[in-house]
């Protein structure tokens, strides 16, 4: 006969009592911990609850040890056959950064860092060519003067896995983003698209300039490796410019070392990258995060790479700019002894500019291919649309995961004075309160279709006024409308946007 499987036991407070009486009365060590629970069921009924606490103490001290060593597993491990190789790597990196933010704190302040992440549905192993297979891709542009400028993110649809990793795929998809490999209706199967829109985001004349000057590029610590080659994997997929000989090249470190680095030139001495790792595994940096794609928004978990990249702009607006600002306004003041400085400066107080941060912007949304847009005038949240030919056809889309692009108001793209023309009529009826929340989603019936044709169906919940409200088309398909939804005050879901620093966008002109 097989083995009989063990039990498994909870270790409440009974438990305890039973293991007690196993330990002082020998008769009843011949008995299974679970038959031996039964046994001592209505005396532990009976007893009072002066007499439960000592051991309802011992298991509340056994779960608070478990919590802890889960924590712990998180973390991911370096093998120790790569440790070595994996130390040098950031020591190479200290160094570079060192040197790359060698520069001026007003440089170093307005400078653009990029973010890349992605998940992935396997890699092959090194005999079947090392490849990664990905799944989704966010990429954002910060500065600590202006915080997030832009961002762009995807849901890709993979290509043919090889034979023998279909299973992988599905399993690692299960364990952590749960995107589905197969038939999944937002996936984005256009290459050169999420290309050319990565490329946006970048700036055209960066990537021109990066045969001769890499990109830097900013993502976790273990998966620099991953980044680098779906990066070069997207380079290759450009339909647009594939005769050309010269390539973009890249650059990619750790989001921990820009941490360490900056906090060396700011002279708070080293910052070890592991202390950041641990910080970023916070609730706040991670399941709080409400930027997410839609998809993994109506999943509400973590492995969103979106909400990952906002988690790193959390970090640096949270834990580093504040420091930054400090320091950089004691070095305006130092210098605005200079002449030169003093007349580039506005009329108003510099130091008074550095304590209103955060006060005076707000982000516009702007979908990739469409030009809606939300500005900010005379204290009242409008939603235009800029002139465009007579278009009143229904609108048609892809479902989640087609491509979303957000621009914050301080790039170097406008908003023309023609769209003030076409205000929606309803916007002219709110009152002047809080910033809402433009959410580039819409109605999600299911997790891989969306087949609804109920125009007010709210994706929200909660007491705030919700109203849906249909935009322009941008991609062809016929699954599904995008609808841009508002919420106002009240317990739906609302925008905790950190502002960027408008005065000092002028001192540093």
């Amino acid at each position: 006969m097989p083995p009989k499987k063990k039990q498994n036991v909870n270790r409440t407070g009974i438990y305890y009592l039973a293991d007690e009486h196993r330990k002082l009365y020998p008769a009843y060590s011949r008995m299974s911990i679970h038959d031996l629970i039964m046994h001592l069921l209505p005396h532990w009924r009976s007893m009072t609850l002066v007499e439960r606490k000592p051991y309802e103490d011992l298991a509340k001290q056994y779960k608070r040890a478990r919590m802890l060593n889960n924590e712990n597993v998180i973390t991911p491990v370096i093998p120790s056959s790569e440790e070595a190789s994996f130390i040098e790597k950031n020591s190479n990196e200290n160094k570079f950064l060192d040197s790359f933010f060698s520069n001026d704190l007003t440089d170093v302040f307005k400078r653009n860092l990029y973010f890349v992440t992605f998940q992935i549905f396997c890699r092959t192993d090194d005999e079947d060519g090392g490849d990664y297979y990905p799944a989704e891709i966010s990429i954002m542009k910060y500065s600590f003067c202006e915080s997030v400028k832009q961002e762009y993110f995807t849901i890709i649809k993979p290509e043919k896995f090889p034979f023998g990793y279909t299973g992988t795929a599905i399993d690692l998809s299960r364990e952590t983003h749960q995107i589905p490999p197969f038939n999944f209706i937002g996936a984005n199967g256009d290459y050169s698209r999420i290309w050319q829109e990565v490329k946006r985001v970048i700036g055209d004349s960066v990537v021109d300039s990066s045969t001769t000057e890499p990109i830097i590029i900013f993502c976790n610590a273990f998966e620099r490796d991953q980044t680098t080659y779906l990066l070069n994997w997207l380079v290759s997929k450009d339909e647009i410019n594939r005769k050309k000989s010269s390539k973009p090249l890249f650059r990619i470190f750790s989001f921990e070392a820009l941490v360490a680095a900056i906090l060396r030139r700011l002279g708070f001495g080293d910052y070890a990258h592991q202390s950041v790792r641990e910080q970023l595994r916070r609730p706040v940096y991670t399941m709080q995060i409400k930027e997410r794609c839609a998809y993994h928004d109506s999943l509400a978990i973590q492995y969103c790479c979106r909400a990952i990249n906002h988690g790193f702009s959390l970090f640096l607006d949270g834990f580093v700019r504040q420091r930054f600002i400090q320091l950089l306004s004691q070095h305006v003041q130092a210098e605005s002894i200079d002449k030169n400085l003093i007349k580039s400066l506005p009329t108003n107080n510099c130091m008074d500019d550095v304590q209103s941060i955060s006060k005076e912007s707000m982000q516009t949304v702007v979908d990739s291919i469409s030009s809606t847009f939300i500005e900010k005038q005379n204290k009242l949240s409008v939603l235009t649309q800029p002139e465009i030919t007579n278009q009143s056809k229904s609108i048609k889309l892809g479902a989640v995961g087609s491509n979303i692009f957000v621009q914050s108001s301080s790039t170097d793209q406008q908003i023309s004075n023609v769209a003030t023309k076409n205000k929606l009529s309803i916007w002219s009826k709110l009152r002047a309160g809080p910033p809402i929340e433009l959410d580039c989603r819409w109605s999600i019936s299911s997790l891989h279709k969306n087949n609804t044709n109920d125009e007010d169906q709210f994706i929200m919940t909660g007491r705030g006024i919700n109203k849906t409200v249909k935009y322009a088309p941008t991609i062809n398909s016929n699954d599904s409308g995008r609808h841009v939804l508002m919420n106002s005050i009240g317990r739906g879901r609302r925008s905790n946007l950190i502002y960027p620093a408008p005065s000092l966008s002028h001192v540093m002109r």
